[in-house]
């Protein structure tokens, strides 16, 4: 990827269409000035994943952490990776000043594309690699659609269906997305459709609030779905009318871009087609917009937590057994080179059980594609999350007692160095087909505030076979063997990162080495400092992954 500085103008044929709607500042006489635009960038006529790869695990509430912890909390992880040069590629805010008249004409245009099927779409996309997929797969539409409401679209049954005039079950226990507290949803029926149609007519919408009323639906499943209740925020109108710009300005150029290609390239759209396509755009602009501003609220929520010293991982309050995990040199590697790798962690016997039930896992099809990564080709290997409170002891021994060793990490490295990690206890499990499934260069964090997401040290555990064979760095014969190697790039300080502006560095730096994935290896490696990659897979791969969080600064100039 390029600089996304560079080509944030770049969609389509390349260059931007002019700001459209630009009006002038009714204080000062002048032409409103024009900020930058959204450093978000389309790949063909979609917008490409925004700030750290699209994937945002959602922040577990404090309560539940405190309450679930055995000793102190931590919040979720998060799949949050910065991408080649990992600056920031998002911002909040449109390119343009708009008069309130077109914000509330944005605003309505966006609530009438959000029906049912855009709104499973948004989540399924916003879900996906957090951990709480199966959440998505809860509708709370389930009563109103048996109750006449059209699926496809969110619009409520004809009029002379039985059902036309009565309020939805779900609209009682959820709402309908108003965010008009002058009334009360118990009583709002939403109107029937005319006689002549078979769903509401999208030019004459119920009302709510002096907007379109959404589509009965809720995101947050229970009342620790934070992921869920920040949908359920974002879908309203007042959170609309912020992106609302925006979205419209994206979606302009897209358009523009789309349509002149088209014609270029001699084909012609009729009115229908052309109405179908600024749907369609408008659709995939807003489902993007507020899928960025989720990740950023989530990466700012994160930034915050990795500095509370309630959640340290104090190596005295340690009482499940020696610190003893890690020898001195993989802490002397860690701290001096920035990366180190401990063989025989656990034992080949351990190694063993780990394997097999991390492929049951996968038979069981726990493993999911990272939809927004996968989709814009960073990575096409499939993932999991998963903690100590989900596993069964019996049957799940290995990976009981892995995560039982990863989690004594942080206690043993502020023990033994001056880290300040936090307590970390959600893992990733990702598992790598044997059909060429990589995960391109990118980097876990970094010291920019705006894209740092707390991570500091990343530890990576290898449950594959010892006969694991893959090429060393100098051979040019990679395909014939099982591959995946991990390939990490120079150590890049925060001195470096800030006087540069990114993470990750230039996407044709040297690599630094290869280190192989072979059966019971551990790899610890700074978050913060070390951009890193994984080669195509030959052979099916596992790998487990901890983050352990804690603010920038101490130990980090070692």
């Amino acid at each position: 990827m390029d600089d996304p500085d560079e080509r944030r103008a770049t969609e389509e044929k390349g260059e931007e269409a002019p700001a459209r709607g630009i009006r002038t500042d009714h204080h000062n006489g002048k032409e409103a000035e024009q900020e930058p635009a959204q450093q978000t960038e389309f790949k063909g006529d979609e917008k490409a994943t925004p700030e750290e790869g699209g994937s945002c695990q959602p922040r577990s509430p404090r309560s539940k952490a405190k309450r679930d912890a055995p000793r102190a909390s931590a919040p979720t992880a998060v799949s949050s990776t910065l991408p080649e040069t990992g600056k920031a590629q998002h911002k909040l805010g449109p390119s343009v000043v708009w008069d309130k008249d077109v914000e509330d004409a944005l605003v309505a245009a966006c609530l009438r594309v959000l029906n049912y099927s855009t709104r499973k779409d948004l989540e399924r996309r916003t879900r996906s690699g957090t951990g709480t997929e199966e959440k998505g797969r809860i509708d709370c539409c389930a009563d109103a659609c048996s109750k006449g409401c059209d699926s496809s679209s969110g619009a409520q049954a004809p009029a002379n269906s039985p059902s036309s005039s009565k309020t939805h079950a779900c609209q009682e226990a959820h709402g309908d997305g108003c965010s008009d507290s002058s009334h009360s949803h118990k009583t709002h029926t939403v109107p029937a459709a005319p006689e002549n149609s078979s769903t509401a007519s999208a030019s004459s919408p119920s009302m709510c609030g002096g907007f379109p009323a959404p589509p009965i639906y809720r995101f947050q499943k229970d009342a620790e779905d934070s992921l869920g209740a920040m949908l359920d925020e974002w879908t309203k109108p007042a959170k609309l009318r912020e992106i609302a710009g925006s979205v419209a300005e994206r979606a302009a150029t897209v358009y523009d871009n789309v349509k002149a290609r088209g014609e270029a390239e001699g084909f012609s759209l009729s009115g229908e087609e052309e109405k179908q396509l600024r749907q369609d755009v408008l659709k995939e602009a807003l489902v993007r917009e507020i899928h960025a501003c989720i990740c950023t609220e989530l990466r700012r929520e994160r930034l915050r937590d990795c500095r509370e010293g309630g959640l340290l991982a104090n190596p005295k309050g340690y009482r499940e057994g020696p610190l003893s995990y890690l020898t001195n040199e993989t802490v002397r590697n860690l701290m001096k080179e920035g990366f180190a790798v401990q063989h025989g962690f656990l034992g080949e016997k351990m190694r063993q059980k780990i394997w097999k039930e991390a492929e049951l896992l996968e038979y069981d099809g726990r493993f999911n594609e990272v939809f927004s990564q996968t989709m814009h080709e960073l990575r096409t290997d499939y993932m999991c999350w998963m903690s100590s409170s989900d596993l069964d002891r019996e049957t799940q021994q290995g990976l009981w007692q892995l995560f039982k060793a990863m989690q004594a990490l942080p206690f043993e490295l502020n023990k033994k160095a001056t880290l300040c990690l936090q307590v970390s206890w959600v893992f990733q499990m990702a598992m790598f087909r044997a059909d060429g499934a990589y995960y391109k260069k990118h980097i876990d964090a970094g010291y920019d505030p705006a894209l740092d997401n707390g991570r500091k040290v990343t530890a990576i555990y290898y449950p594959n076979p010892p006969d694991w064979q893959a090429c060393p760095l100098s051979s040019a014969r990679e395909s014939e063997k099982d591959g995946g190697f991990l390939r990490l790039y120079p150590r890049r300080r925060k001195d470096v990162q800030l006087r540069e502006g990114s993470a990750a560095g230039p996407p044709d730096a040297e690599p630094l080495t290869d280190i192989s994935p072979v059966g019971d290896t551990l790899v610890l490696f700074r978050s913060r400092d070390m951009p890193h990659q994984v080669l195509p897979c030959h052979r099916k791969r596992f790998a487990i992954t901890l983050w352990m969080t804690g603010p920038a600064g101490p130990g980090d100039d070692i």
